[in-house]
């Protein structure tokens, strides 16, 4: 008969194959990631139209999709902690239900203060969602590919926005505005019984808890099956649990300068982003590039982002994936003032504008999953949950500041050069935790060859 054992979930899965149970908690997590996205495009294919209808200036849809953005960045930071209290899997139910039920009210908007509310409301459940499904990802994928797994999840959001812009404007033109948020809003609260019976709990969350261990124990079968675990065996996890606000745990135990260069990797790279992906289009023109060069320069950001997403999280699964995140992002700034210097061709304007997005848009993804592996179980949520939402405040900056300097009549290419100044900044924040990193690893591996026997 077979001894009982204590055993570690964590090592378990590491060493384990990436099986079915993981990837269809993953395959869920990407259609949340998926109907993010969609929802994201959406208001913005709706915009034209409303104003229309409305007799609403589209200038002013500008606190429409601000609303949204503060909504993401305050569901971010609420409901990211609430992940660690209450279990990953019930704050993903929460905010799919919110952000389903309000994406479903949107349509029934009459006003622009409705649609405004309705979108705030909207961004906490989404806000809430993203934390969740980054951390349930990172906790179900061995240490080996986690970095890699995490991308790929995130990937559903590019593709979520892809569905909304094909999706939205054939919708839009056959059955009007509202239907876009009815398919919006239906499709999360029909999903929700899915999820309920099929996305597993994170089994690090439950050791750390001490919660269910009936299920524990079937779970770890289901991961391992090979193992021969029987009910006797004790599942643990080697991580001292932590007591306090999680909040506040970010900052404890030599973990508040590094937090705070993640708060600013995240910030000034999001500034970055959404500064790129509003103003480009507008500037290239402003630069002499035609209408549709300037169009297209989008999808080369894009494409650069997904391309840079898959190829980064490969990368990073590594014991410092810091310097590639550096690399990426001090490129991405060296793009940024390629594109205004050399005043090249088209052709090769959009490679370098590929690079940008590569740089920018990939290695923020690839931020998730750093982010994710930098914190304890106990409050990995909120740690992820509080980068993205302090990066959500850079969402917002960035666009407004694109605006600031526009009225201000300066020059396009000293606007488009002025962004490179954040994304090296936070190359200079990355390289500084990395060595941070680097020195805590050599001291741990110190520490365990001094315990040896």
């Amino acid at each position: 008969m077979k001894r009982a054992e204590t055993l570690d979930v964590a090592e378990i899965i590491d060493r384990s194959p990436f099986g079915a149970l993981q990837m269809r908690a993953v395959g869920l997590c990407v259609l949340i990631g998926m109907l993010d996205g969609y929802d994201i495009q959406v208001i913005a294919v709706v915009a034209p139209a409303l104003s229309r209808e409305w007799g609403v200036p589209v200038a002013a849809f500008g606190q429409v999709f601000g609303a949204g953005l503060v909504g993401l960045a305050v569901g971010a930071l609420s409901l990211g902690p609430a992940g660690d209290r209450f279990g990953r899997k019930r704050t993903i139910l929460l905010s799919t239900f919110i952000f389903g039920l309000f994406a479903l009210l949107t349509a029934m908007s009459d006003t622009m203060r409705e649609l405004t509310l309705f979108r705030f409301l909207t961004g906490l459940g989404l806000g809430g969602a993203m934390p969740n499904i980054i951390t349930l990802t990172a906790e179900y994928s061995p240490k080996r590919l986690r970095a890699t797994v995490i991308t790929i999840m995130f990937c559903g959001l590019p593709v979520g926005l892809m569905l909304g812009g094909l999706a939205g404007a054939g919708l839009l033109e056959v059955f009007g505005w509202r239907s876009l948020f009815v398919l919006g809003g239906a499709t999360p609260l029909l999903l929700l019984p899915i999820l309920a019976k099929w996305l597993p709990e994170s089994i690090r969350y439950l050791v750390m808890r001490n919660k269910a261990p009936a299920q524990v124990a079937r779970t770890m079968r289901a991961i391992a099956p090979a193992a021969g675990f029987t009910s006797s065996d004790r599942f643990t996890i080697n991580e001292t649990p932590l007591e306090g606000l999680p909040v506040r745990l970010l900052f404890a135990d030599g973990r508040a300068l590094d937090t705070g260069l993640i708060w600013l990797a995240f910030f000034l790279n999001l500034l970055v982003m959404y500064f790129l992906v509003n103003w480009t289009p507008v500037l290239l023109m402003q630069l002499g590039f035609p209408q549709g060069t300037a169009i297209r320069s989008l999808a080369a950001l894009n494409l650069g982002g997904v391309v840079g997403a898959i190829v980064l999280g490969r990368l990073l699964d590594r014991p410092n994936p810091y310097p590639i995140l550096t690399a990426a992002y001090a490129a991405a700034a060296g793009g940024i003032l390629a594109v205004t210097a050399l005043n090249q061709s088209v052709a090769v304007t959009m490679l370098i504008i590929f690079v940008i997005g590569f740089g920018v848009i990939g290695a923020q993804i690839g931020m998730n999953a750093v982010t994710a592996s930098l914190y304890p179980a106990a409050i990995r949520a909120t740690g992820v949950g509080w980068a993205l939402g302090i990066g959500r405040f850079g969402s917002i900056i960035g666009p407004t500041l694109g605006g600031v300097f526009l009225a201000a009549s300066l020059e396009p290419a000293t606007i488009f050069s002025t962004s490179a100044v954040p994304a090296a900044s936070a190359a200079l924040a990355l390289l500084w935790l990395g060595r941070r990193q680097k020195a805590k690893l050599e001291l741990d591996n110190a520490s365990r060859q001094g315990d040896a026997p």
